[in-house]
């Protein structure tokens, strides 16, 4: 491959197949890391190439890796002698792109983690001197995605976006809060493209507990006539849909190809199936006639009463008068209006600071009075509503991700091994007791219009 086209072409991997990196390419890879630039020509890297199985469940349970290292191949551990800890990062960096550069190369599937866990502890297991800064893990293997062209590249910035001379000029800054309403739909498409790509195909982006995922499969596996699911974005709840013509409407064409390729279907599946953009969606000639059933899953907390009004205006001229609407959406409720509090004064209100509801952006649990107000206004009639979950049932993930943020040395608290402690156990015996049963003051709620004739 040209130089350019490998850094055109590159992209991270997480899913492998359960074949062995050779120990040849394992070292062409690491010997591209060594030609990268160091200070003063130094070279104090170190490497440990990880492949032991038994060694990597011991870095997952007792140090809180990632378990993405249980899926790799092979696991290769980036030191630098940290007598400057600048110097450390700056050299391992360089060699990290390198490799990562020459795996794509050799053609096989490599990322780069820095969320490797416990420091301390991994030194411990692994013997390594207190000196050396672990600067990151690369994970290699063979993968399947190298090859999938229905896997998008992630698009990149245009250059003008980020160039600027001998002064810096600012280009427009991201926006950041918890607060949907101060997001415009462009806010939103950028974080999309750029923000949300963060693991492999399929993945779940957003926390939701069993017991909550249980109330979505029943709504939506019976469902009939064609379906429009609006911003299924990760493509992880397209799954629960009975098989039959589904629109998948996104931003952009990027996130609506990722959704889709998220999805384990066969070559005859594929045409029950389509991806739809919000500029789609506006074009005259563009029939929705057919759609029986709208869906807006765990996103109308998500998105500003703007950007719900200016959709439900193109809807209401596209649909048929008795076309469903369902949201299933977290709601303001005791237990999180409290959490959430807690949680901005303690972080701020920046969505990427706690990795909780970084993966799509901003998160406000909905008034049901407003959104119904909003819905009435533009056309649709309130058939049904139901509240699940006085006591929030993804508390689960949230005590997780405290417990495992702690156990890992305060670097991550994402894709560890489940913790279970007293607290834990208590927190799942009381779901249990409290079950599915319907109350006025849930946290999660299912919400159910029908449009009606408005002409």
């Amino acid at each position: 491959m040209e130089f350019q086209r490998i850094l055109s072409q590159r992209k991270s991997v997480r899913s492998f197949r359960d074949e062995p990196v050779t120990q040849k390419d394992i070292l062409t890879i690491i010997q591209a890391g060594l030609t990268a630039p160091s200070p003063c020509n130094q070279q104090l890297w170190r490497f440990i190439v990880l492949d032991d199985s038994k060694v990597k469940d011991r870095l997952i349970s007792e140090a809180y890796s990632s378990t993405i290292i249980r899926r790799a191949a092979s696991v290769v551990i980036v030191m630098y002698d940290g007598w400057n800890y600048k110097e450390a990062i700056q050299s391992g960096a360089m060699a990290i792109m390198n490799m990562l550069n020459c795996s794509w190369e050799l053609q096989i599937g490599s990322c780069c983690i820095n969320s490797f866990g416990n420091a301390k502890k991994i030194k411990d297991i692994l013997k390594i001197p207190e000196n050396y800064v672990i600067v990151a893990f690369v994970i290699l293997g063979h993968s399947d995605e190298l090859k999938n062209l229905d896997v998008p590249l992630v698009d990149r910035r245009p250059v003008q976006e980020v160039v600027s001379y001998n002064m810096y000029q600012a280009q427009g800054d991201y926006v950041k809060s918890y607060n949907p309403q101060i997001w415009k739909r462009q806010s939103l498409d950028d974080y999309q493209k750029y923000f949300c790509r963060k693991t492999f195909l399929g993945k779940q982006m957003d926390l939701v507990a069993e017991q909550e995922l249980q109330v979505i499969k029943a709504q939506l596996e019976n469902l009939n006539g064609d379906i429009l699911d609006i911003f299924s974005y990760d493509g992880s709840y397209l799954k629960f849909f009975p098989k039959q013509k589904i629109y998948s409407l996104n931003l952009n064409e990027i996130t609506g190809r990722y959704a889709l390729s998220a999805l384990p279907l066969e070559p005859q599946d594929k045409d029950y199936i389509k991806s739809v953009t919000w500029e789609m969606l506006g074009k005259d000639d563009f029939d929705l006639r057919l759609v029986a059933q709208v869906t807006m899953i765990m996103k109308a907390e998500r998105i500003s009463q703007d950007i719900l009004g200016e959709l439900l205006d193109v809807l209401g001229k596209k649909l048929q008068p008795g076309t469903k609407l369902t949201i299933i959406a977290r709601k303001k409720n005791f237990f999180l209006n409290i959490f959430l509090f807690c949680l901005r004064l303690a972080f701020g209100d920046d969505v990427r600071k706690t990795g909780i509801f970084a993966f799509w952006g901003p998160f406000s649990p909905i008034d049901i009075h407003q959104v119904s107000r909003i819905f009435k206004g533009k056309g649709w009639q309130q058939i049904e509503e139901k509240q699940y979950f006085f006591l929030p049932a993804f508390f689960q993930q949230i005590l997780q991700m405290v417990f495992q943020y702690y156990k890992s040395g305060k670097t991550s608290y994402i894709h560890r091994t489940v913790h279970q402690n007293y607290i834990t156990r208590s927190y799942d015996w009381l779901l249990q007791r409290q079950g599915f049963k319907l109350t006025r003051h849930g946290s999660l709620a299912v919400l159910k219009f029908r449009l009606k004739n408005i002409s």
